[in-house]
């Protein structure tokens, strides 16, 4: 829920200067996720909680990972396409 709220006020409130960021915003969602998830483990939880939260912030490494591989592919894609005279300013 912390994450979506992030992700729309990033989207809301830097739609207009943020444009050229605009494909990392996932990452960066992921990124404070993933720190929300450490501190939930470090300071809530107890017993056999923090295996479950280590396990999601696994699977939150792996899908950040991701997000900035094709975050990556989407700018040298741009980049080639600019370079390349195909793209309008």
């Amino acid at each position: 829920m912390v994450t979506g709220f992030v992700c729309f006020f990033i989207y809301k409130f830097g739609r207009n200067s943020l444009k050229k960021y605009m494909k990392y915003i996932p990452s960066m969602v992921f990124a404070i996720s993933i720190v929300l998830f450490y501190l939930k483990m470090v300071l809530l939880s107890k017993g056999y909680e923090g295996i479950l939260d280590i396990v999601m912030i696994i699977n939150l490494s792996v899908v950040l990972f991701i997000s900035i591989l094709l975050a990556l592919i989407m700018e040298l894609w741009l980049w080639n396409k600019k370079r390349n005279g195909e793209m309008e300013q």
